[in-house]
């Protein structure tokens, strides 16, 4: 199946679930971006732009005939990871995949947590800053 359309950032999932619908594997559908490819940057140029979409019409069709179905399978997936420095962004994204349900082990090369942040004494707002610790 060839669509040629607007953008598939947003419509080439609906394609893709109704083809799946309706009993076609997904894999089989190719998308023609008409739109942001022809019509918005070719606007002043009507028949050149026809021509253009023309071309990704007959481009996409091409491929179209080359493609192969895919199989989705299901993989099992290890929800341990590993985060490599203690400061506030390795902290942050331990504690978020901690909070989906990951085993998160945080390595950090020195005694202390807090990376530079452990530098910074006050905020923008001239606020005593709660990431300074004393040792």
């Amino acid at each position: 199946m060839v669509l040629a359309a607007c953008t598939p950032r947003t419509h080439e999932p609906l394609f893709r679930d109704t083809c799946r619908e309706a009993g076609l594997n997904q894999y089989y559908f190719e998308f023609a971006n008409i739109r942001e490819h022809c019509s918005w940057v070719h606007s002043k140029d009507k028949e050149g732009a026809t021509e253009k979409a023309k071309d990704i019409v007959r481009m996409a069709v091409a491929r179209a005939a080359h493609l192969e179905p895919l199989q989705e399978f299901q993989l099992p997936v290890n929800k341990t990871a590993l985060v490599v420095g203690g400061g506030m962004a390795g902290m942050t994204s331990a504690l978020n995949m901690a909070n989906v349900g990951f085993e998160v082990h945080l390595i950090e090369k020195t005694s202390d947590l807090g990376g530079m942040a452990r530098r910074i004494h006050y905020t923008w707002m001239d606020l005593r800053s709660s990431l300074c610790w004393t040792t």
